[in-house]
């Protein structure tokens, strides 16, 4: 448990001010929320605070150099302390090779041009050196690929007589959105000309994704990079010249540094058998993999480098059996010599006791719980500052289901998993707004779960939540409809009379097509001949344009063809679920875009895939929630800055089948 203080640091570092907000469940039935009254308007725009050395300056690029005042970005390690840190590096055996004079290295002061020497890429302190070299500079160093997060071009290329390989790059700026306040930014495309004269056309995202209208804008850049390749008596090595000043901020990282791909392929080796989204979120044992390097935050690329590191590991095995096979040893022995993934790593016991022990335990609370030994009325509520703004931001339904069968702790046999997720547009995927731990399954702990959902969205009245509510929908369970409603009742303080629930709420209509496919299935229900025709009258009850009398005139044709029917749909047709699930019967029309939740379907599978610990008590599942969470939130501010945090697979195109006519291939009729 002590370890969970860890976790709550990186969420400090990457959230502004903030962290998991604390959410009380009293005794009687209130809700004590420390939510915020009102978010700033810039919602989408809101960043942690960034380092000096990071923060994007407005230069123009048309200035010259004389003008244009001197840009630190990304410069943090190129100062004199820097650069007597750079020197003092292992690799001091071989001689400095001579610079080799150009065009670009004659133009510039040779006073002014910092010379770095020899640099250790296995070392931490020059990974920013490597990755964004900014200014009049020069260095060597002996891992030849590439380490720079500069979006370049290389404008020509040639060899030198003594073999060696030299390339000339030129940067190709960065693409912004125009609207004030906005920190959105997107890499270029790599342009097809390659000259000196190439211009970035245009870059990954089109518009912007917290404003959708408007288009980014490219920002040019005069920094230019030459790369020489050669060769000594130790080995390769790489010689890098860089000249002039970005005239952007720090462009996202599209490939890890060497001492950090080493570390990466440490985790990988260790464990090969997880999988990219358990290497992304962490465990107890393990930390995740974007605290080893910003290019991890990425999913894409992870699940790039660990497929990459997976088959190092199978062509060392193959060669292994290769050689046992040689030696007459029958390959490997009954026993096993394979390295296998060890569990013993200090995982948590479970021995909770007390939630508040955590909370001491925390350099920051984060947490307040409340637990009543003798009937186990509370629970443990997650939500921090981000997923509030994703709740205030969407612009569509939400989705409410219990994941069922993961906490398995005794000491809470009713204990469940309830996860709230919603759309957001920015991110353009699901996402959670709230989570939580509920001691019980009763109306009383859904109540105060959407208590505190809807007053995360900060309604002022029962007209404002009428207006604007963008709807809930969650399976067939009545504890989770009596919750609803109590929770809209408490808020608002209106009778239950006088709201038209069926408008706001709505049952999965896939979960009632999944119980017909389940009465269909059995053929004392349904003879196998009648199977289809079944099918097509009970999807014909989901039309929104029947009329109420047409309704029930279908639904008593169906218990008369199919005797076993009438138990089954009288259910589904009962008062207090048949104006959820049948559009026709409701009052007025659900206020929502859609009827299903299988978008929350799709994050409980990802919570339970992701879990990595041997036993789901409530220790462990707390702490796995919580590096979830934590995990989303990197995603949601790397979408706020344009950064990628998925590859963008696009979908294969559909092969065209082949109609076979009878007749010969004919070249003239496939030209016409």
């Amino acid at each position: 448990v002590q370890q969970l203080s860890g976790v709550q640091g990186v969420l400090n570092a990457m959230s502004p001010g903030g962290v998991l907000l604390p959410h009380a469940i009293q005794q009687h039935g209130t809700v004590s929320a420390q939510l915020p009254n009102q978010l700033p308007p810039q919602l989408p725009l809101q960043l942690p605070p960034q380092p000096p050395h990071q923060q994007m300056q407005s230069i123009p690029s048309n200035l010259p150099r004389e003008v244009r005042p001197a840009s630190n970005l990304g410069n943090n390690m190129h100062g004199p302390s820097a650069q007597a840190n750079s020197t003092e590096t292992s690799i001091p055996t071989a001689k400095l090779p001579p610079a080799k004079p150009s065009l670009d290295a004659t133009a510039c002061n040779r006073s002014e041009r910092r010379e770095h020497g020899w640099v250790d890429a296995s070392s931490e302190e020059s990974a920013s050196l490597l990755r964004y070299p900014n200014g009049d500079l020069r260095y060597l160093c002996r891992e030849t690929s590439v380490q720079r997060a500069w979006p370049m071009v290389q404008i020509s290329r040639y060899t030198l007589t003594n073999g060696d390989r030299v390339q000339k790059l030129k940067c190709l700026g960065e693409f912004f959105c125009p609207v004030h306040g906005c920190t959105v930014v997107s890499r270029p495309k790599v342009p097809k000309e390659r000259s000196n004269k190439a211009i970035a056309e245009s870059c990954r995202l089109d518009f912007c994704p917290c404003h959708p209208t408007v288009q980014l804008v490219h920002r040019p850049c005069g920094a230019k990079m030459t790369i020489t390749k050669g060769s000594d008596e130790i080995g390769s090595y790489v010689e890098v010249e860089h000249f002039g000043d970005h005239s952007h901020g720090d462009s996202h990282p599209i490939r890890p540094v060497s001492a950090s791909r080493s570390m990466f392929e440490q985790v990988v080796r260790k464990d090969p058998q997880l999988s990219p989204t358990q290497l992304v979120v962490g465990s107890s044992s393990k930390e995740p993999v974007r605290n080893i390097d910003p290019a991890y935050k990425n999913i894409g690329r992870v699940r790039e480098h660990q497929r990459e590191v997976r088959k190092a590991l199978d062509n060392e095995l193959e060669k292994e059996v290769q050689r046992d096979l040689a030696d007459h040893q029958g390959g490997l022995d009954s026993n096993g010599n394979e390295s296998k993934p060890s569990n013993d790593h200090g995982i948590l016991d479970g021995k909770l006791g007390d939630i508040a022990a955590v909370e001491n335990q925390s350099n920051n609370p984060f947490l307040i719980l409340e637990e009543r030994s003798h009937n186990n009325d509370g629970g443990i509520v997650m939500q921090t500052a981000p997923m509030i703004q994703r709740l205030q931001l969407a612009d569509r339904a939400s989705e409410v289901d219990a994941i069922e069968g993961f906490l398995d702790d005794n000491r809470f046999p009713n204990g469940i998993v309830v996860v709230s997720s919603t759309y957001c547009s920015v991110m353009k995927k699901f996402t959670p707004t709230l989570v939580a731990i509920l001691y019980g399954r009763s109306s009383l702990h859904f109540c105060r779960f959407f208590k505190i959902l809807i007053n995360g969205m900060d309604y002022a009245d029962f007209q404002d939540f009428a207006r604007n509510y963008k709807g809930m929908i969650c399976d067939m369970s009545e504890a989770e409809r009596l919750g609803f409603e109590l929770a809209i009742t408490d808020l608002f303080d209106v009778a239950i009379d006088e709201i038209t629930i069926e408008q706001f709420y709505a049952y999965c209509q896939v979960h009632f097509l999944r119980s017909e496919a389940k009465f269909r299935r059995k053929h004392s229900n349904v003879p196998k001949k009648f199977k289809n025709d079944f099918k097509m009258r009970v999807r014909e009850l989901l039309n929104p344009c029947l009329h109420t009398e047409d309704f029930w005139a279908k639904c008593k044709s169906l218990k008369q063809d199919y005797p076993q029917c009438p138990h089954w749909l009288d259910w589904h047709t009962s008062d207090k679920r048949a104006r959820k699930i049948f559009p026709c019967l409701a009052r007025k029309p659900y206020v929502g875009d859609h009827k299903n939740t299988n978008g929350q379907e799709s994050m409980g599978k990802t919570i339970q895939t992701s879990f990595t610990e041997p036993k789901a008590n409530l220790a462990s599942v707390f702490a796995h929630l919580k590096r979830f969470l934590i995990e989303f939130d990197t995603r949601w501010f790397c979408a706020l800055k344009g950064e990628p945090f998925d590859y963008n697979l696009s979908p294969t195109k559909p092969r065209k089948n082949y109609k076979n006519d009878g007749c010969p291939f004919q070249a003239e009729r496939a030209l016409v």
